[in-house]
């Protein structure tokens, strides 16, 4: 790639001139977020606001004709799915402020091309979904106190508001109000004090606070409504494990932003697939119903303003590059990812490695990763192994080598047939060089017949099963023809006693 045409591509980035401060490791989060932003996970009070030394300053929103042309291919390309926004305290909550400014900023087009939400969900669907139809609306004050909210209590108690409760006095507020929500695709319940923070899988709903409607923790909140799964780390399924997916905040690689707080990192190939947000004309599909091996360049996952291959699918399997830019700013290097579907979750896989991103970055780390076993015994083979990576143009070179499953077959017992046996005479069987003689018709004939039917049996376990039963049979017929006379029954000897006399004749 020559000097112009990296600087075109640089150039093209909507977020290019957006600084952001990497946040730090997943261990160090529990200490750094408020319980208010992540009460789930954070049990202490306070929040942490980030120091303002920590933040550079960024220059706005874009205003070159670039970041115009993308903006026009968001808008012809992308479905509405317009949320309301609404803005609500508890009746004894302090008086809300009038002004909805910094709502409206992080989850409308007033804030579009600043890595709000309208950004977040365009660039996650690959520009499928157009938020900017989103609206804010109050703020309300609704006629219950905080004393009756329960938080995350299922059933509701009487006289009490659990999540689903908040949700629905929030919406009969606004709809008292004149808010029309059938125009909109989904609602978010926003408090205006320290509130709660979750989204309804499926259901198109969410509740956040002014102190955590950030995107790294309200993105995936947000992403329940439409379907998506918490992520989890190959070898366990607790939730929350996937440092490098939206889907695990807050235990996840996440920056600070300067305007909005904690932003990315995005989310997975499989996540975005599951939910039909991964453009499928940007992936490479491998064909994993036979050997091959393939070296391909891909493109940072998100980056879909830069020409090439977004990501590679095998089967389960999709491969992802990631740079520490734009959503993904918190990772701290480039790496290579391997995720894989299991059921509706994202699972994000290591082989045998200790850690799961490849990467070139350090020599210890790992660059190459395999899963199953070579020529596919049993189970389907991958390998990924990272040739290169070229963080400064964004793009790495994967060699992907792949081998479906295969099972052993079972060998077959060669038989000969000699004689009259298949006329019901007598004769022999030579199985495996050993000759065996068989009598006319009879228990010995039964078991050889059955015993050949189950060896001629195909694989499927239910065939094989009622074969080996009538061999079962057999093996009975012949123990019982062993028995030339049947014993005396015991006792016979005192029946016979007392048998009452025979008339003369």
């Amino acid at each position: 790639m020559t000097t112009d045409e990296h600087r075109f591509e640089r150039d093209n980035d909507p977020y290019r001139d957006i600084e952001l401060q990497p946040f730090g490791p997943p261990s160090d989060l529990a200490t750094e977020l408020g319980s208010n932003l992540m009460p789930e996970v954070v049990n202490h009070p306070g929040t942490r606001t980030p120091p303002p030394e920590m933040f550079s300053k960024f220059s706005g929103i874009i205003g070159d004709r670039a970041a115009i042309l993308v903006a026009v291919e968001f808008l012809t390309r992308r479905e509405a799915s317009p949320w309301a926004v609404l803005v609500v305290a508890f009746n004894d909550d302090p008086q809300p402020p009038a002004d909805l400014t910094k709502y409206e900023r992080v989850f409308t087009s007033a804030g579009a091309g600043t890595m709000n939400m309208v950004d977040f969900f365009a660039d996650m669907s690959h520009g499928k979904l157009d938020l900017s139809g989103t609206q804010v609306f109050g703020p309300y004050l609704m006629s219950r106190p905080r004393s009756d909210y329960v938080f995350n209590v299922d059933p509701q108690p009487p006289g009490k508001l659990n999540r689903a409760g908040l949700l629905e006095l929030a919406k009969a507020t606004a709809i008292a109000r004149g808010v029309d929500l059938s125009s909109f695709a989904g609602v978010v319940v926003c408090g205006t004090q320290p509130t709660d923070l979750c989204g309804f899988t499926g259901a198109m709903a969410a509740l956040c606070d002014a102190t955590n409607m950030q995107p790294s923790v309200i993105g995936q909140e947000m992403c329940h409504g439409y379907g998506v799964a918490h992520s989890r780390l190959q070898g366990s399924d607790a939730d929350y494990q996937d440092p490098y997916d939206t889907m695990s905040t807050a235990n996840a690689l996440m920056a600070y932003h300067p305007e909005y707080g904690l932003v990315g990192p995005g989310l997975n190939a499989v996540n975005m697939s599951l939910v039909g947000w991964l453009d499928q004309a940007r992936v490479r599909t491998l064909d994993p119903s036979r050997p091959g091996e393939e070296v391909i360049t891909l493109r940072p996952l998100h980056a879909r303003h830069l020409p090439g291959t977004l990501a590679i699918s095998v089967g389960l399997d999709l491969i992802e590059f990631r740079t520490p830019t734009r959503w993904d700013a918190g990772i701290g290097h480039a790496c290579v990812l391997v995720h894989r579907v299991d059921d509706d979750h994202s699972v994000l896989m290591k082989g045998l490695n200790p850690v799961p991103e490849l990467t070139l970055y350090r020599p210890d780390l790992p660059h190459t990763l395999e899963t199953g076993r070579p020529g596919g015994l049993y189970s389907e083979y991958l390998r990924v192994q990272v040739e290169s990576i070229d963080e400064a143009n964004e793009n790495a070179v994967v060699r992907v080598a792949y081998e479906p499953m295969r099972l052993p077959q079972t060998p077959q017992q060669p038989i000969d047939i000699h004689g009259a046996i298949e006329v019901d005479g007598p004769g022999h069987l030579v199985i495996n060089g050993h000759v065996h003689p068989i009598p006319p018709r009879g228990p010995d004939r039964q078991l050889v017949e059955a015993l050949a039917d189950y060896l001629d049996t195909p694989t499927n376990p239910a065939a094989r099963q009622e074969a080996l039963i009538e061999v079962l049979h057999g093996v009975g017929a012949a123990a019982r023809n062993l028995e030339v006379v049947s014993p005396t029954p015991p006792g016979i000897e005192l029946l016979q006693r007392q048998r009452p006399p025979q008339s003369p004749a």
